[in-house]
């Protein structure tokens, strides 16, 4: 997978997310994507099949969970404070998420590029569908930003 770097507008929003963010969660092939350097200077929770220890790259603490999505986002919650916890993660980490009814919000950016691979973002979510508010959509050169509210079943009349 490449890593591709945002620049002009999406470099912009990009760089507004990470700043409104107090910590991430990161899929393990995203964070292998972005190779040696940490892609945020916050914490930074990686979910993981095989025990690992902490790093610090940077002045970002890097922390590898082997014990399940929750607990990535507990550990991500208590890091971040009152800020926003990020999810950064390809088709199997949001799917998991989305499953578990842990998002609030999706943010995808839809790239001109097609890589040709991969898995499918919406595949595995079961028979059930899934209800999104749409927030906002911004164009930029080359991608479109997509924001939706994840209406959950509590916020249904």
């Amino acid at each position: 997978m490449t890593f591709h770097l945002a620049s002009g507008e999406s470099a912009r929003i990009f760089e507004e997310s990470v700043q409104s963010a107090g910590a991430f969660v990161l899929g393990k092939r995203s964070f292998e994507a972005a190779g040696e350097n940490p892609i945020f200077q916050k914490p930074s929770f990686v979910l993981s099949g095989e025990a690992r220890e902490e790093v610090f790259k940077e002045g970002t603490k890097i922390t590898f969970v082997t014990d399940g999505i929750e607990s990535a986002l507990d550990q991500a919650r208590e890091a971040a404070g009152e800020k926003d916890v990020y999810l950064f993660g390809g088709a199997n980490t949001v799917q998991q998420y989305l499953g578990a009814g842990l998002l609030d919000e999706i943010r995808l950016a839809l790239v001109s590029v097609l890589l040709g691979e991969g898995i499918r973002l919406f595949e595995s979510l079961g028979s059930e569908s899934l209800e999104l508010e749409k927030i906002g959509v911004i164009n930029a050169p080359g991608v479109t930003h997509l924001s939706y509210r994840v209406v959950k079943e509590n916020d249904r009349d």
